[in-house]
């Protein structure tokens, strides 16, 4: 039987959380609250919240690896892997 571990988090700027790149994520912009599941026993990676404007045509640049959570408007919502920093 595969175990599941769950999180359950609001996000500010920079915090830092550790989830599978291939993680469920369900993300609620108005509220910065992250929701992911993943096999307890999945390889985690560190990853530093952000959110980055879109210039003028609408382009953001992101890290290899960069998880895009969300949109709204020009910004957007990702997880940087922190060995990106």
């Amino acid at each position: 039987m595969t175990e599941i571990a769950t999180l359950d988090t609001e996000l500010g700027p920079f915090d830092v959380v550790e989830i599978p790149a291939d993680s469920l994520r369900e993300f609620d912009v108005e509220n910065q609250r992250l929701r992911a599941i993943y096999p307890q026993t999945a390889d985690t990676e560190e990853y530093v919240y952000g959110e980055q404007t879109a210039d003028e045509s609408g382009v953001v640049g992101v890290a290899d690896g960069t998880i895009v959570l969300g949109v709204d408007g020009k910004t957007v919502y990702v997880l940087t892997p922190k060995e990106a920093y």
